[in-house]
């Protein structure tokens, strides 16, 4: 089974990243390497240069090169993806089921750790057009 296996992770990049959080997903990715030999990372940003949310279409511009033909079942974890990544992917790879010549599974799957999630604060932008305020990674140094 370990040989029929293959793991596609999405890396979301986004600004001023915790060290610890980087160095905690690179062991993960060491380990998950070691479990299975076939393991693609493709890094999607979350924002633009311009400060604009573009994870949803870099995620699709990640998933549209996936090369799915013999799969029989796909299986997404949406514990650590963001809701404007993981939306726009589920559907993508339904759609891409349904109009393939052979159809594959679409599982998702959500690990929630309460006492992580309770220390997970929600990011609010103001709005451009008021200058009041600047996004909170852009008053780091």
């Amino acid at each position: 089974m370990k040989e029929r296996l293959r793991i596609v992770l999405l890396r979301e990049r986004r600004p001023f990243p915790a060290a610890s959080l980087l160095a905690q997903a690179e062991a993960n990715i060491r380990e998950l390497r070691g479990l299975v030999p076939d393991v693609e990372l493709h890094e999607v940003s979350v924002f633009a240069e311009d400060e604009a949310v573009v994870l949803g279409d870099n995620v699709l511009r990640a998933a549209r090169t996936l090369v799915l033909d013999g799969v029989t079942d796909v299986v997404v974890d949406w514990s650590a993806l963001s809701i404007g990544g993981a939306f726009p992917l589920v559907k993508l790879l339904l759609a891409r089921s349904d109009q393939g010549n052979t159809p594959f599974n679409v599982h998702v799957m959500v690990v929630a750790s309460s006492p992580l999630d309770r220390t997970i604060t929600r990011l609010v932008k103001a709005p451009r057009s008021s200058g009041a305020m600047r996004a909170p990674w852009r008053t780091r140094p």
